[in-house]
C-alpha cells in the first residue's frame, strides 16, 4: 500500500509540475508577446511618421531606435519594409522558458508584426464647431517657413451678417437652438465628420452667449498648461469652403445674413488662447499648429502637403 501511495504521489507531482510549467511559462510568453507587439506597433508608427516628412532613408534608424528604447534587442528586428504610405515592422525574439525545461523545452520563438499607414486626415471625430474659412487658413499656413507662433483672430471673418463662425455639423443653421450645440464647443462633436461634409453656419448672438463659457474653458486650460510648463491640449476644427464659393453672399458678407451653406475642405489643429467682444461682436484668438501629426481619425491613401497628417495602425 505504501508503494502504491508513493507511486500516486509521484504521478501527482509530475502532473503538478506540468501544470506549473504551463501556467508560468504561458503567462511569461503572453507578457513577452504583448511587449513585443507593443514595440512593433510603436516602431511602425514612428516609421510612418518619417514618410510624412519625406525622410525615407531615416526609417531604419528610427525603427531601431524605438525598438531598443522599449528594451528589445535590435537583433530581434526580423524585417521592415515600406509599401506606398505603409510601413511594416516584423520582430521575432527567442525567449527562455522555465519549468518547461524539465520536459526538454528550453526556449521558444515569439513573433510580432505591425503595419502603420500615413496620410492626410479625411475623417475626424471630436471636432470643435468653429469654422475657419479656407482663405484664412491658407493665409496663416502659407508663410515660408510657417510661423508656429503666428496667431489668428477668428469670427466675423467673412461668414456674413449675423454669423460669428459657429457651425452646425447637422445642418440646422438659422433657428437652431444654441443650447443644443454649445456643449460641443467644450467636448467636441461626438460623431466622425468627413471631408466634403455639408454644413451650415449657426447664426445669432445667442450662440456667443452660450458658447463663450465653453471657449473660456479651453482658454483657461491653455494658459494653465503654459504656466505649468506642460503642453497645451490640442483642439481640432474644420476648415470650410469660403461662403462666397459655396453659395453665400459674395465675399462672405452682404445683405441678408442668415445661415450660410458651406462644405468641409480639411481639418486644422489649433490652440485657443483668448477671446474678446460681447454678444454682438465675439471674437476668438488662437494659434494654428503647423505640421501636426495625430493618431486618431481616418487617413487617406496619399500624403499631401496640407495637414493635419495622421499615422494609424492598420494591422
Amino acid at each position: 500500500e505504501r508503494g502504491q501511495s508513493l507511486a500516486l504521489v509521484a504521478i501527482f507531482l509530475v502532473a503538478l509540475l506540468g501544470i506549473s510549467a504551463f501556467v508560468v511559462d504561458a503567462g511569461y510568453l503572453f507578457f513577452q508577446r504583448r511587449h513585443l507587439q507593443n514595440t512593433a506597433d510603436a516602431a511602425a508608427l514612428a516609421g510612418a511618421r518619417e514618410l510624412i516628412d519625406g525622410d525615407v532613408y531615416d526609417i531604419e534608424a528610427v525603427i531601431t531606435s524605438y525598438v531598443t528604447a522599449h528594451g528589445v534587442d535590435a537583433n530581434d528586428i526580423e524585417d521592415w519594409s515600406v509599401n506606398g504610405n505603409r510601413v511594416t515592422v516584423e520582430l521575432r525574439g527567442t525567449r527562455n522558458l522555465f519549468f518547461a525545461r524539465v520536459f526538454g523545452f528550453n526556449d521558444t520563438s515569439v513573433p510580432a508584426r505591425a503595419v502603420a499607414a500615413a496620410g492626410n486626415i479625411i475623417e475626424k471625430g471630436g471636432l470643435i464647431p468653429i469654422g475657419m474659412e479656407e482663405s484664412l487658413f491658407n493665409e496663416l499656413s502659407e508663410t515660408s517657413p510657417p510661423d508656429p507662433d503666428a496667431t489668428f483672430v477668428e469670427f466675423n471673418h467673412g461668414f456674413g451678417p449675423g454669423n460669428w463662425g459657429w457651425i452646425s455639423f447637422s445642418g440646422h443653421g438659422t433657428g437652431y437652438n444654441p443650447v443644443w450645440s454649445s456643449p460641443y464647443i467644450k467636448t467636441g462633436y461626438p460623431d466622425p465628420i468627413a471631408i466634403d461634409h455639408p454644413i451650415t453656419t449657426n447664426t445669432g448672438a445667442a450662440m456667443n452667449n452660450h458658447g463663450a463659457p465653453n471657449v473660456q474653458y479651453h482658454i483657461d486650460n491653455y494658459w494653465a498648461a503654459i504656466n505649468s510648463g506642460n503642453d497645451p491640449y490640442i483642439l481640432y476644427i474644420p476648415i470650410v469652403e469660403d461662403t462666397a464659393s459655396s453659395g453665400g453672399p459674395p465675399g462672405g458678407g452682404g445683405a441678408g445674413g442668415g445661415a450660410q451653406p458651406s462644405t468641409i475642405k480639411k481639418f486644422a489643429a489649433i490652440y485657443i488662447t483668448g477671446s474678446s467682444g460681447g454678444a454682438a461682436g465675439y471674437q476668438i484668438e488662437g494659434k494654428l499648429i503647423i505640421d501636426q501629426t495625430i493618431t486618431t481619425g481616418t487617413i487617406g491613401p496619399t500624403i499631401g502637403d496640407e495637414g493635419p497628417h495622421g499615422v494609424v495602425l492598420v494591422e
